[in-house]
């Protein structure tokens, strides 16, 4: 496996978590 690859992947893991607590407090300040 190319390390490029697993970082990529790392980082795009980390973007979805910050982006889904993200929503998360959005739609909870909307409540």
């Amino acid at each position: 496996m190319d390390p490029g690859s697993v970082s990529g992947d790392e980082i795009s893991g980390v973007a979805c978590s910050s982006t889904t607590r993200e929503i998360e407090m959005t739609i909870r300040s909307n409540h």
